[in-house]
């Protein structure tokens, strides 16, 4: 059907995709240039589908060089509660296709203390295992001070992919959490954001 709102279109088109029977479960948008604007009616988006039960992705491409042996995929993990099943499926089956078959995923995650450090490793170790996925693990300490953003660049530099979980802002914070997210990417190679919103969040792996 003609739609004479290209968002609400959007909205439209992602209740009534589907095949045989299955409905579509994850929106994919393109980067809209490091314009926070652009970015916040994307996050506006990204709300709705969220209502919807529907996870939203976020490609942003950045130019590189691909080496034919060695890709790295970088996931950053918050919590399984929040985004980091997704991301780690969304890695194993991303392995699964020619061009980076023989890639390492790394799960990286930011902590503040080294008690944390040391809790957070014993918990991708049960977590691993569990869900059958081959990743390795690297947990950075960053100080109450410092800027985790810059520190997720500086531990990104080598990846080929790099894959961050995303909020649902508020109503009216979109532009804020926008610029937020501007500032966190650059700088990075080619970057996936991922909200979990389907029904499996927290149980995927």
């Amino acid at each position: 059907a003609a739609v004479t709102d290209l968002d609400a279109g959007m909205v439209t088109v992602a209740q009534a995709n589907g095949f045989a029977g299955m409905q579509s479960n994850t929106a994919m948008f393109g980067w809209p240039g490091d314009r926070p604007e652009r970015l916040a009616r994307i996050l506006a988006l990204v709300r709705k589908m969220s209502g919807l039960e529907k996870c939203s992705l976020v490609y942003r491409h950045a130019l590189k060089r691909h080496a034919e042996q060695g890709r790295t995929i970088v996931v950053w993990w918050k919590g399984r509660e929040h985004n980091g099943d997704l991301m780690l499926l969304l890695s194993h089956l991303l392995c699964g296709s020619p061009d980076w078959r023989t890639a390492r995923v790394v799960l990286k995650s930011v902590v503040h203390t080294e008690d944390e450090r040391r809790h957070r490793q014993l918990e991708f170790g049960a977590l691993l295992p569990e869900a059958r996925i081959d990743a390795e693990v690297d947990v950075v300490v960053v100080g109450q001070d410092e800027d985790v953003a810059e520190a997720i660049r500086s531990h990104s530099r080598d990846a080929d992919l790099v894959l961050l979980g995303m909020n649902t802002p508020e109503p009216g914070e979109e532009l804020a959490y926008a610029e937020r997210l501007v500032h966190l990417v650059e700088g990075l190679p080619s970057t996936l954001l991922v909200k979990n919103a389907g029904p499996f969040r927290g149980r995927l792996v």
